[in-house]
């Protein structure tokens, strides 16, 4: 016993030693606790003598963990004490029993319930060889998993996962990982592996990782097989449970990361790789929602601006872990990417302004506000590649104002109206809109370049364009269901041709062909060779869907799109938006909807007031009288948008301003800072009488 007491109280100095039961133990209590338990089992687990552990000569009858740690060791180990992989297993030297997937086993009392694959896909030698678990496992074992260690536990657990490790290090094995990542989401709900082994754990997921997208044999995740101990340690496959909780684990674990250096150390880009391996998984079988990989904390902790750096000079950062970044932070950095091309924009101009005299340093549009939509298109079609990307500055013609940012708000806000009122473009459906065939490419081109400017410039453009859209600007496959958002009676006229029997189709008097119109003109399409002469029956009938289907989506308006999508490139970066999921880019462009009236009373701040004073108060009494509707009358006669940027409720930040005492001039904002000015009126009716009308006027009279 003294050996161990010695282990845990003294800095181990071995070379070799893989820290299994020689990290220091706080109080000398918990020491002679640890220390009686190991000495149980001799000197096996002291620093010199735990590498050779090789086999399962051990009587399993003293603790439960490290009784697991001899069985399990046998379990992976042959008679000549070789570790072998999973296809090179000499049953006759092992405790595993292989079955095949479409085996009905029946366990005796103890053991997992097999659950039956549904695969009718053919496997792989390499995969008709896995290791399965059998009846004749000892899952007593299992029941170390199944509840929360206290810290003794804990301890035993971590060396225990040490050992396996280090012997993963020299034998990587699927089945051993599975035991080891099912370890460490115990151990890491309070604890924490050693830094050293952080490595050999991202190896560990890496090969969960490969075996599992590469396997023909099951393809969806099971649920977790359960024993008469709880949840089954011997579960060889990757469950849903296992993905959800190793999910869980590294999600916190990055988190609760205090600020480091990323290129310095190992602890935190391992569990980045292996956020990676497991969103990989997830991105395969679909098991949780993305927004489970975002990590909102630790992106809140990081230097932006040095982080951006790195990128630039191809070092590693965070950042290059897109799927966790959340959408605000990869909204900023948009921001500051388009940012850095305005500047030099406006840098060139400055030196062009030296040697060839005077030149424009913004994209100056001057319009008549009743004639906006035509002036805007007028001006983009005439503008150059050059001037297009520098920073917006508009002015309507005969209105006082300087564009310090809230004209600009609602230039977009108008605009995004008109685009989506041009029925000569587009066509509407479900409240969205979507591109008409045969239109003029060119003008469709300058409206890409009119979404791709409101980006570039960081303002919310609020144009209903379907979900889809953004797929295909981020090159992303369509499915089926997209087809909904523009076509919904063609959608559920699919959707009713599967139910239909093949009797039924002798009723139907469908050929492969499909109707569309082009300038009011009606026009009949073939969607294969001599289609109009092809009936669709029960058996072409996926053929039919998947023709018709790829016409709608894809052939139809492939030049509308394209036209489209070069206007909004020749604007928009696409290596600066590829990090976006398409509905990310969504929110971004057109903003969001959900407003928290409680969270924005929250996050307001006051300029000459303070939250106490009367006048205050009787102004949130009226918003909070107010319908939905004129409160967002009012959030954007305050903000210049009827709709949020993409932080929601919680970017926005409203100001209320003291301006002035009392008097008849009604309220104005500031726009661009998000500003209401308020003069100090004398009574709670004045207030409302003033407010509602400065809101109920003419857009733009009282905004600044």
């Amino acid at each position: 016993m003294s050996k161990y007491i010695k282990q845990l109280t003294q800095k181990c100095n071995a070379s070799n030693c893989i820290k299994a039961f020689c990290r220091t133990v706080p109080d000398s209590a918990t020491v002679q606790k640890i220390s009686k338990i190991l000495s149980k089992y001799g000197d096996t687990l002291t620093c010199r003598k735990i590498q050779k552990l090789n086999s399962n000569d051990k009587k399993l009858d003293k603790n439960l963990i490290i009784d697991s740690l001899f069985y399990i060791n046998g379990l992976f180990y042959s008679k000549e004490k070789a570790m072998k992989s999973p296809s090179t297993f000499n049953l006759d030297d092992t405790l595993f029993k292989q079955i095949t997937p479409n085996e009905n086993v029946k366990h005796k009392e103890g053991a997992c319930e097999n659950e039956s694959i549904a695969s009718t896909k053919r496997e792989t030698k390499e995969e008709s060889n896995m290791i399965r678990p059998c009846k004749d496992l000892n899952h007593r074992f299992c029941s170390i998993i199944s509840q929360s260690p206290n810290f003794v536990d804990s301890y035993l657990l971590t060396g225990v996962l040490h050992v396996f490790l280090n012997k993963f290090k020299t034998h990587p094995d699927f089945n051993l990982s599975l035991i080891i990542i099912r370890l460490f989401n115990i151990i890491s709900k309070d604890g924490d592996i050693d830094v050293s082994f952080y490595r050999i754990l991202a190896n560990v997921f890496l090969t969960i990782k490969e075996k599992t997208l590469t396997s023909l044999i099951t393809p969806f995740l099971k649920e977790h097989e359960r024993c008469d101990s709880g949840k089954c340690l011997f579960c060889f496959d990757l469950s849903k449970n296992d993905l959800v909780e190793c999910i869980q684990s590294i999600h916190s674990l990055i988190d609760y990361t205090f600020p480091v250096d990323f290129r310095e150390n190992n602890r935190i880009t391992c569990l980045f790789e292996i956020f990676e391996c497991l969103f990989l998984i997830n991105e395969k079988f679909l098991i949780v929602e993305e927004s489970n990989f975002v990590v909102k904390k630790f992106f809140s902790t990081i230097n932006l601006k040095n982080e951006l750096k790195f990128c630039k000079l191809k070092l590693k950062s965070p950042l290059d872990h897109t799927f966790a970044i959340p959408i605000d932070i990869k909204a900023e950095i948009l921001k500051t990417q388009n940012g850095e091309y305005m500047k030099a924009s406006l840098q060139d101009a400055f030196f062009k302004a030296l040697f060839q005299g005077i030149t424009q340093p913004y994209l100056f549009i001057n319009i008549r506000r009743d004639r906006l939509y035509i002036d805007t298109l007028k001006i983009i079609l005439e503008v150059d590649g050059i001037d297009i990307k520098k920073q917006l500055k508009v002015k309507f013609l005969g209105e006082e104002g300087v564009d310090s940012g809230g004209i600009k708000k609602e230039y977009f806000l108008l605009l995004g109206h008109e685009i989506e009122n041009d029925t000569s473009l587009f066509t509407q459906t479900n409240n969205r809109i979507w591109f008409r065939k045969g239109v003029d490419l060119q003008l469709l081109n300058t409206i890409g370049k009119i979404v791709g400017i409101a980006l570039y410039n960081d303002v919310v453009l609020n144009v209903p364009f379907p979900s889809l859209l953004f797929k295909k600007l981020l090159h992303i496959p369509l499915d089926f269901d997209d087809l909904e958002e523009i076509e919904p009676e063609i959608y559920n006229s699919l959707k009713n041709l599967q139910r239909c029997s093949p009797e039924d189709f002798q009723f139907l008097d469908q050929n492969f062909t499909a109707d569309f119109e082009v300038l009011g003109r009606r026009i009949n399409y073939e969607l294969i060779e001599d289609g109009s002469g092809i009936k669709v029956n029960k058996k072409n009938l996926e053929e039919f869907t998947q023709l018709y289907w790829s016409f709608l989506m894809e052939g139809i308006i492939e030049d509308e799109f394209k036209a489209f999508s070069d206007g909004f490139y020749s604007i928009i970066n696409f290596e600066n938006v590829k990090k976006f999921q398409p509905h990310e880019l969504e929110k971004i462009l057109m903003g969001v909807d959900d407003l928290d009236f409680e969270l924005i009373k929250k996050t307001t701040t006051y300029n000459g007031y303070e939250p106490k004073d009367e006048i205050i108060e009787h102004f949130w009494e009226f918003f909070y009288e107010m319908c939905s509707r004129k409160k967002k009358r009012l959030i954007q006669f305050i903000t210049g948008n009827d709709r949020l940027p993409v932080g929601g409720s919680t970017a926005l930040n409203l100001i209320i301003m003291k301006n002035g005492c009392d008097t008849d001039r009604l309220p104005s904002s500031q726009t661009c800072f998000n500003t209401l000015l308020l003069p100090e009126y004398s009574s709670r009716e004045k207030l409302r009488d003033k407010l509602g009308k400065a809101i109920g006027l003419t857009a733009g009279f009282f905004l600044m």
